[in-house]
């Protein structure tokens, strides 16, 4: 058996988000699709030796995170466990340096970090860097690729990295507890039967034959330079606690009502009244003991269909619309393709060109507040889909929307409107 060989774990299958996002990837090598970036600042003590062997320590626990993916030569796309990966921790010490050549040289670090993207097939898939601002001020900054795990894993892991950190620095037994790997849920999606699945989404989209325009400002030449671009707001208090209580009235979740909303936006726009963008879905079963509790790629897109009828009100519609969205629980694990390649759309077409997201995950206090006598602040993300228009919110006692759009499609000047 060769060394190579020695240093496999386990070989599976992909999910179906993973194979989508796989395929946009290799599809379009130089682009950011599904890069995420997250960036937060830590005050206080922070001991660069075990804060390092704490992340090592995250890589030895969660198997998702040593894993790589082949694709090339072959028929089929597997993702391969890794037994050992060699973490991408790199240390940068600004301390000597002015704050406004700090802010210009992290803008141009973030950058080349996007550049330098990842190459699926050599794990791991992610890698740190951390840069001393200041004696007792750091900037983290953490990189991955989407294909590894969803935003509800994140703060799962952080959770654990913290922990492991305090351990090590207390010089206290630290305890790898087990947690269901992520090779449990493909064996789940391989046991559904898959044709129901597809005999509903082929009548849930019958008659759907033109896909939604997102008809707006648009930019009238095609600009290589021109790239995706994040606009945020944040509703008023007043506003979104109103909001709040219709939910609460009738019974709503928010993504529903959010989602209603951009269903009559993409309607006025568009100017049609059978509307489908796509949404994407938790994928966390509960007949899959502890899979809240575990680290991978579970979420899932899929199409929303919205028909609107003038004749009805607002909240008759929503009611309707809700018990349509209910539907789509029950068959959220099939692969958009496989949805694709049974409806009316030519399948060289996307089905959509918006994606609304509904980030509805625990938060971890511990990093708001702080953790072994470190203080958190300043975060800062990015990620960045294959979709011209991307739509994410969330719960929170201030409703807050952001628009990530594509600026060769979509003007700035039109998102704000």
């Amino acid at each position: 058996m060769s060394k190579q060989n020695k240093n496999i774990e386990s070989i599976y299958e992909l999910t179906p988000m993973q194979q989508g996002m796989l395929f946009h990837s290799i599809y379009n090598p130089n682009s950011k699709n599904y890069f995420e970036q997250l960036s937060v600042t830590i005050s206080g003590d922070l001991n660069i030796d075990d804060f390092k062997q704490a992340w090592i320590l995250i890589l030895k626990k969660y198997n998702i995170l040593r894993t790589s993916f082949i694709y090339k030569k072959i028929d089929k796309m597997f993702q391969v466990v890794h037994n050992d990966v060699e973490l991408p921790f790199i240390f940068l010490d600004w301390s000597n340096k002015s704050k406004d050549i700090q802010k210009t040289e992290l803008n141009s670090y973030l950058e080349l970090d996007k550049e330098k993207g990842f190459s699926l097939n050599k794990a791991p898939l992610m890698r740190i860097s951390l840069i001393r601002l200041f004696e007792k001020k750091y900037k983290l900054i953490w990189s991955h690729h989407h294909i590894l795990f969803d935003g509800w894993s994140l703060p799962i892991v952080l959770r654990d990295l913290f922990k492991f950190y305090e351990s090590l620095l207390n010089k206290t037994k630290i305890q790898l507890e087990y947690t269901r790997p992520y090779h449990d849920y493909i064996k789940y999606l391989q046991n559904i039967v898959k044709e129901n699945d597809l005999l509903f989404w082929k009548h849930y989209l019958k008659d759907f034959k033109e896909k939604t325009p997102i008809v707006v400002d648009k930019i009238p030449y095609y600009k290589e330079s021109l790239e995706y671009k994040k606009i945020s707001i944040s509703l008023d208090k007043d506003i979104s606690e109103k909001i709040l209580m219709f939910v609460r009235a009738h019974k709503f979740t928010l993504n529903t009502v959010l989602q209603s909303c951009w269903a009559i936006l993409l309607h006025k726009y568009s100017r049609t009244n059978d509307i489908v963008f796509g949404a994407t879905f938790s994928g966390r079963p509960a007949a899959l003991e502890y899979s809240e509790s575990m680290v991978g790629l579970f979420i899932n897109t899929l199409p929303v269909r919205a028909k609107i009828d003038p004749q009805m009100s607002i909240l008759e519609w929503i009611k309707q619309f809700n018990l349509s969205v209910l539907e789509l629980k029950d068959h959220e694990h099939t692969a958009l393709v496989e949805i694709q390649r049974n409806c009316e759309i030519p399948s060289k077409q996307n089905l959509f060109d918006s994606l609304f997201v509904f980030e509805n995950y625990p938060a971890d206090e511990s990093l708001i507040n702080s953790f072994a006598n470190l203080k958190f602040s300043e975060f800062s993300s990015f990620e960045q889909t294959n979709y011209p228009l991307t739509i994410v919110s969330g719960p929170g006692t201030s409703i807050n929307v952001d628009a990530a759009f594509d600026q060769s499609i979509i003007s700035e000047t039109a998102i704000s409107l």
